[in-house]
């Protein structure tokens, strides 16, 4: 009997029924150990039935750090077919992040934050909580060792303090918070290298310092001014028709508490959607407010419009558009992206990118790309003014690099929020990788409004941009071509003349 019972004991462990030292799942309150922690997933909607765009399979890996979940990113391992999965799928994991990042890394913060599904994304949702359920589930727990605690005092920020658990000699990044109407400017309380430091066989308390903005009253209107070596103002004027920029002068007018003239600055208008004029203030304090004069630059009297103009933060709130060209031996496609902008934060951001010149491939790597750098962007901590590209995602690297160009792009120095457009948008579909160049296409009301080409890696963009322009403002396709672009050309105008055939928009019908 004992015989019999040490073989199947030894035919166990050679089978791996026994994994020895494999920890056991961890229960509901327990803390899973600092680690990455991956799992898998699969949606289908469809129950079985077999529709591609309603079954897709992802794994997971989830990031575990001062005992807290500081990170989940996804990646599919069976992609959508359509972009509307993808974006439940984009929608679901945006909710997920909102809800558990910064929780404690058990199961039971996951049962007790994550409970309602996001609307839209219902089943890309509950799967992606199933899939960070099983992570914890299956990671070990936190070693019994003394911790010690990190507090962030906020210094009068709306959240007060923050903590964080970590034993001695782990690797400390800290947070980088947010708070309406000032600029963070550092922590201190320990000495940082490269933006960390080692936890010490103590508590640390990092106190975080903030550069004040001021709020000045003009003409009934409020603006907050930022500080950016001095105090950046923008005067706007939205929309009104104003003379050429060098037949008008905007003065800015600042006054202090008791109504006394403090400075008076002059700034040319840049002409745009809207107008605006920038002034750099020396000094600003509470109390004081400013006047901006719009004048006729001949007879120096006030523009009749003048009376509308207002402050606008430094970077005004809105939705810019942006785009970026991705491209290699092997990759040819224009990312385009929306960003809105809420107090100089980014805090949305839209995938315009079309995917039909893409290869499966292409869209796997991009739809890892934008997964990651989405939830980065939107986490709070990147300001529009001076955007710095989010670090790439490995494998996704020349996607990565598409959308921080075409978010950079969106927020430059043009600062110009665009309009609502509801034209259409025509691309070639199936196109070649190899193509020489291709054009996507705007119309609206009948009429080619924009043509933006994406030329192969060994074409002149410049002359060709200049040729598609050319298209545009005559309507027609039936131009000559440019000698040094000939092939290139052609391809273009006859792409442009198969996506709008029987369109009714070219001049060549």
């Amino acid at each position: 009997m004992k015989k019999q019972l040490i073989r199947a004991l030894l035919c166990a462990l050679l089978l791996g029924g026994i994994l020895v030292g494999k920890p056991s799942a961890l229960s509901a309150e327990q803390v899973a150990m600092d680690g990455d922690y991956t799992s898998s997933g699969e949606v289908d909607v469809d129950g079985g039935s077999g529709w591609s765009f309603d079954w897709y399979t992802f794994s997971l890996t989830l990031k575990v750090s001062g005992g807290t979940i500081s990170s989940i990113t996804q990646q599919f391992t069976q992609f959508p077919d359509d972009t509307y999965s993808d974006e439940c799928q984009s929608k679901a994991l945006a909710g997920l992040r909102a809800e558990l990042l910064g929780k404690p890394a058990t199961v039971s913060a996951v049962d007790s934050y994550a409970v309602d599904a996001v609307s839209g994304a219902t089943f890309s949702y509950h799967a992606l909580r199933s899939a960070v359920l099983e992570a914890l589930a299956n990671a070990p727990e936190a070693a019994n060792v003394t911790r010690h605690t990190v507090t962030y005092d906020l210094n009068g920020a709306p959240d007060g303090t923050l903590t964080a658990e970590y034993a001695a000699g782990d690797l400390v990044e800290p947070i980088e918070p947010v708070w309406k109407d000032h600029v963070f400017t550092g922590w201190t309380g320990v000495s940082l290298t490269d933006g960390s430091f080692l936890m010490p066989e103590q508590d640390v308390t990092l106190t975080a310092h903030w550069l004040n903005t001021v709020t000045i009253g003009a003409g009934g209107s409020k603006t907050i001014v930022r500080r950016e070596g001095g105090y950046a103002l923008r005067a706007t004027l939205g929309g009104a028709e104003l003379p050429p920029s060098e037949d008008c002068l905007c003065l800015c007018a600042l006054y202090d508490g008791a109504g006394r003239v403090i400075l008076v600055r002059s700034a040319a208008v840049t002409e745009g959607k809207p107008s605006y004029a920038d002034f750099v203030l020396d000094e600003v304090q509470t109390g004081w407010r400013a006047k901006v004069f719009l004048l006729q630059e001949d007879d120096g009297l006030p523009l009749v419009r003048s009376a509308e103009l207002r402050f606008a933060d430094a970077f005004p709130d809105g939705v810019y558009s942006g785009s970026a060209q991705c491209l290699s031996d092997y990759i040819n496609y224009l990312v385009d992206v929306e960003v809105t902008v809420t107090d100089g934060v980014i805090t949305g951001l839209t995938d315009k990118t079309l995917r039909t010149p893409m290869s499966t491939r292409d869209r796997e790597c991009y739809a890892a790309a934008w997964e990651d750098l989405y939830g980065r962007i939107l986490s709070g901590k990147y300001a529009a003014d001076g955007f710095e590209a989010v670090d790439a995602v490995s494998g996704a690297t020349i996607s990565s690099n598409g959308i921080n160009a075409a978010v950079c792009d969106a927020v430059s120095e043009q600062r110009v929020p665009m309009e609502p457009d509801d034209a259409e948008v025509y691309a070639p579909e199936g196109i070649s990788l190899y193509a020489r160049a291709y054009p996507v296409v705007k119309v609206k009301d009948g009429t080619i409004t924009d043509i933006r080409v994406v030329p192969a890696r060994d074409s002149d963009g410049e002359a060709l941009s200049a040729f598609a322009a050319q298209i545009r403002e005559q309507q027609s396709v039936n131009l000559p071509l440019p000698s040094l672009i000939q092939d290139d050309a052609y391809s273009v105008a006859s792409l442009i003349d198969q996506l709008l055939y029987g369109k009714g928009v070219l001049n060549d019908g």
